[in-house]
């Protein structure tokens, strides 16, 4: 799931896990992308994004929505590694871990990005 999940109302996050493990055989392997917010902060701190670039990843924020390709593409919550890794596995994954959004990393999945402002968990069913 490449930047689903932040699109998600927060608090049906954790169901909305629990129905895709219910939808894989078990073992399968799930990969989840997302903007990591604490990654895109950092790099603003440090003049290599515009405030733009952070407006646009934080939670609620309208004017991402308008600039975005479809009617609701704010994002619900505010992604970060950790984060997402915890409600992997309260949702019932095992084996979550955070992972590189790198090529060597991630071979064999169907990352359509490597950019170094996201993070990756993947999580056993």
């Amino acid at each position: 799931m490449g930047h689903v999940l932040e699109h998600i109302q927060w608090e049906l996050v954790p169901e909305f896990l629990r129905q895709v493990i219910d939808l894989c055989v078990e073992g399968a392997e799930v990969a989840m992308v997302g903007p990591d917010i604490r990654r895109i902060v950092a790099k603003w701190k440090h003049d290599r994004l515009s405030w733009d670039d952070v407006m646009a990843a934080l939670e609620h924020h309208l004017s991402y929505q308008s600039a975005g390709t479809w009617d609701g593409a704010r994002h619900q919550w505010n992604c970060y590694g950790d984060r997402l890794e915890d409600v992997a596995r309260h949702a019932g994954f095992i084996n979550a871990h955070q992972t590189p959004v790198h090529p060597t990393a991630l071979e064999g999945w169907p990352v359509t990005s490597y950019v170094d402002t996201q993070c990756c968990v993947i999580a056993t069913t």
